[in-house]
């Protein structure tokens, strides 16, 4: 039944030894009999007790990489964020993450791959700053986001986030000035552009703003000084 399987998955991720992960990536190596709702728990039952194994899980890298193509949004999710919990033990696993990230149709599978991607570490930084430079605003936005994610790590990202601060979009910008915050913590190379958005007639773009220029422990002076004539 589904939950002696749910159960007996569990069991074998908990115990984490080689034989059990190999059951597991056994099971979820099968070819799709259907797309049932069984089939498609009978997947991410064994996704689920991959993530239960930790870092021991990384054998099964392969089975965990082809189930990110599966046609279930949620055993895609769940390989991807399976992947990340791996660490930069996964960094096979980067293509078919940036495929997801890029070619995925659902927002929560190009999130779940977005911050596995994070999670890769420094292998997936050359990578993610391609991606800055492409013409999606989309992408462009989440690859930031995983750059920002990793810290001063991505440093050398840095030259390609500025110049996504000039763009037409202002999410892109956005995600750009994110980026750097949390990269490089210099409110200076973001302060007056977040101000600027303050004014935009989306509201979602105005309280994005604000709240990333609320993050900025120490304004610059001009910026705090235009903030007070503004609230006056």
């Amino acid at each position: 039944s589904p939950l002696l399987r749910l159960l007996a998955a569990d069991t074998l991720g908990q115990i984490r030894s080689p034989a059990a992960i190999g059951t597991l990536t056994v099971q979820l190596q099968r070819p799709r009999r259907n797309n049932s709702y069984e089939e498609t728990m009978r997947r991410r039952t064994m996704i689920d007790g991959l993530a239960l194994a930790g870092p021991q899980a990384v054998g099964a890298l392969p089975a965990l990489s082809r189930a990110t193509e599966d046609a279930n949004v949620d055993v895609r999710r769940s390989a991807c964020q399976t992947i990340g919990a791996l660490g930069p033990r996964a960094e096979g696993a980067l293509m078919p993450l940036v495929d997801r990230l890029i070619l995925d149709d659902d927002p929560a599978v190009k999130d779940a791959a977005a911050n596995a991607l994070a999670r890769l570490g420094a292998v997936a930084i050359p990578t993610l700053t391609r991606l800055l430079e492409g013409g999606d605003a989309d992408v462009q936005g989440r690859a930031a986001g995983s750059l920002g994610q990793m810290g001063q790590l991505a440093k050398s990202s840095q030259p390609q986030l500025r110049r996504m601060l000039q763009s037409t979009d202002s999410n892109v910008r956005l995600g750009a000035a994110e980026a750097l915050l949390l990269i490089s913590r210099d409110a200076g190379l973001v302060a007056s552009g977040l101000l600027q958005e303050l004014s935009s007639p989306d509201r979602q773009i105005r309280r994005r703003a604000a709240e990333l220029l609320i993050q900025i422990v120490e304004l610059p002076g001009d910026v705090s000084n235009q903030l007070e004539t503004l609230a006056g």
